[in-house]
C-alpha cells in the first residue's frame, strides 16, 4: 500500500467517521494506529534501523525494537484511554491526532517496503 492510497483512504473515511459518536471515532483511530504500527514493524523486521532506541547491538531492528516500539504505543493508547473516559469531549481531538499519526507511520512503511531487496 502506497503512502499516497493510505493518505486517500483516511481522507474519505473522515466524513463517514465525523457522523459516529466522538469515542467511537476514537476506537477507530486506535485501530489504524495499531494497523500502522504493525505495518511498520512488518516493514522494518530486521532491517538497518537508523533510531538508536530500536536497534539491537548488530543497528538492525528485531525483537528488542519490537518491543519497545509496542511498549510506546501501548503506553499512548493507555494515556488515550484514561483521558478519554475521564473528558469524553477529548476523544475527537485525539481521534485526530491518531489518524494523523497512522498516516505518517503508514507513509513510513511503504517506503520501507520501497526500499527492502
Amino acid at each position: 500500500m502506497t503512502a499516497r492510497t493510505l493518505a486517500a483512504a483516511l481522507m474519505l473515511a473522515a466524513p463517514t467517521l465525523a457522523e459516529v459518536r466522538p469515542t467511537t471515532t476514537w476506537r477507530y483511530s486506535v485501530a489504524a494506529l495499531a494497523a500502522a504500527n504493525a505495518a511498520d514493524a512488518h516493514s522494518s523486521w530486521r532491517g538497518a534501523e537508523a533510531n538508536p532506541l530500536l536497534a539491537d547491538s548488530a543497528g538492525r531492528f528485531s525483537h528488542r525494537g519490537l518491543a519497545v516500539k509496542g511498549g510506546i504505543a501501548a503506553l499512548n493508547v493507555g494515556v488515550q484511554y484514561i483521558v478519554v473516559r475521564k473528558w469524553p469531549k477529548l476523544a475527537k481531538p485525539l481521534s485526530y491526532v491518531n489518524f494523523t499519526g497512522a498516516a505518517f507511520t503508514g507513509a513510513v512503511a511503504a517506503r520501507n517496503y520501497g526500499v527492502r531487496p
